[in-house]
Order: structure tokens, then C-alpha cells, then sequence
């Protein structure tokens, strides 16, 4: 491997995996060696659609510093806010089909998570998937 370096992970990038990994084993999530990047942290997490996730892991969202521990309370908010409207969207839309003889099955997403009895707000939705026959 001529010419190929590898590449280590910044600590952020490895302080997420450390949460992730602690998350699904139910172990503890080690504090960092030394100060993280928040910022960096807080993208990191948005960009692998895992701030939703961690927010819902207590032993993961209380390891995080307080700053980043806001950001995730604070989008896990949303993605919970739009969820709730996409499923009522979703009703309505069904409903207004039904009315007309034409059936419907919601596929995937929050709405199947709603009727499932599940969280609906752990990951961000942007659309609605509806199968119409």
C-alpha cells in the first residue's frame, strides 16, 4: 500500500463511537481524555443522523459536555415536533383517500412508529412514504 497513510479518527469521532458502542451494550460511556471540540462533536453527530439516537440513550446524552448535551435535547425536540406532524399529515391524507375508496399503507418512517407504539422522534423525518394502490 504505496503511498497510503492511515488515517486516525479525531477524538470526537471516537467519543461518538464510544457512546454509540456503550448505547447498545447498556455499558458506560468513558469520560474524554481532554476537551472536545463541541462544535465539531455537535456536526458529527447531526451528520450521521445519531443526535436523535444518543438523545434517547440516558447513559450516552448524560456523558455528553453540557453544551452538546442541550444541542441533542434540543433537536431530538424537533425531530419529535415534525414526526408528530408528518403522522398527522399522514392521517389525513389516508383518511381523504379512504373517503374516495382508494387505499393506502404508510411504508416506513415515523408513522409506522406511531402505530407501532414506538418513539417517533429519534431520527429525523423529512417525508411522508405512502404506498396507494
Amino acid at each position: 500500500m504505496w503511498g497510503r497513510r492511515k488515517s486516525v479518527p479525531s477524538a470526537e469521532l471516537q467519543y461518538v463511537f464510544r457512546l454509540i458502542s456503550a448505547g447498545l451494550d447498556g455499558g458506560i460511556v468513558p469520560l474524554p481524555s481532554h476537551p472536545l471540540d463541541h462544535e465539531k462533536l455537535i456536526t458529527l453527530l447531526d451528520l450521521h443522523g445519531l443526535t436523535g439516537y444518543v438523545a434517547r440513550m440516558p447513559r450516552a446524552a448524560k456523558a455528553l459536555p453540557e453544551p452538546v448535551a442541550q444541542h441533542v435535547k434540543e433537536r431530538a425536540r424537533q425531530f419529535s415536533m415534525r414526526a408528530m406532524a408528518h403522522v398527522a399529515r399522514l392521517h389525513q391524507l389516508v383518511a381523504c383517500l379512504s373517503s374516495q375508496g382508494i387505499r393506502s399503507l404508510a411504508l416506513k418512517g415515523p408513522s409506522l412508529a406511531m402505530l407501532r407504539g414506538g418513539d417517533v422522534g429519534w431520527r429525523m423525518s423529512s417525508d411522508i412514504d405512502l404506498w396507494v394502490d
